[in-house]
């Protein structure tokens, strides 16, 4: 019991916290990190779909969308669209994250940590936009079985702005009127189907 007690005499609790200076430089290293995870992950994967995708649909890896599994056509299309996105938003993420972070030496404990939620929060953001535009894009060019949808070629102003199709639809209507202002000042015309 008296060892323990001399050791207890001899223990400094202050000397296990951290110095101010030391915690400031913790603290940037873990936010440089935090921010920059997200970047350098979706620009991997945008080079990983890009340069090497899995040849065929599978449900192990590359970007799954339910369209893309329903032909190699389909699989190949998204794959490389996700590839270039990725890449694009990781190259953009990877720039404007490292300046951020050369930044935070600058700033207190506090506001470092307010700027890395704001980055991490719009990293999310930028890569949900993106992995929606991805899905959009290959629904919009292949069907549910991954045959590519076949796009009719029709007179636009026969078939998308008629003044028909703009009743009851008031985005339709500011769409309708749009075009007719831009055909009747650039051809100079008045369309037949309006």
């Amino acid at each position: 019991m008296d060892k323990i007690l001399s050791l207890l005499q001899d223990f400094d609790v202050a000397k296990l916290l951290p110095t101010p200076v030391e915690f400031t430089q913790d603290l940037q290293i873990i936010m440089r990190v935090i921010v920059m995870v997200a970047p350098l992950v979706v620009l991997g994967l945008g080079l990983w779909y890009y340069l090497a995708p899995p040849k065929e649909a599978n449900y192990a890896a590359g970007f799954r969308v339910y369209r893309a599994m329903g032909s190699v056509e389909a699989w190949q299309f998204t794959q490389r669209l996700a590839g270039q996105i990725y890449c694009l938003l990781g190259i953009g993420l990877t720039v404007i994250m490292s300046i951020l972070c050369n930044c935070f030496m600058f700033m207190s404990p506090m506001t470092m940590a307010t700027v890395a939620m704001v980055c991490v929060v719009v990293e999310a953001l930028l890569i949900l936009v993106a992995w929606v535009y991805i899905r959009y894009m290959t629904g919009k060019n292949f069907d549910k079985k991954g045959n590519r949808i076949k796009k009719e070629k029709k007179n636009k102003i026969q078939s998308r702005y008629t003044a028909w199709h703009a009743v009851g639809n008031p985005d339709a209507i500011c769409e309708s009127l749009v075009y007719f202002a831009y055909h009747c000042i650039s051809d100079r015309t008045f369309p037949d189907s309006f």
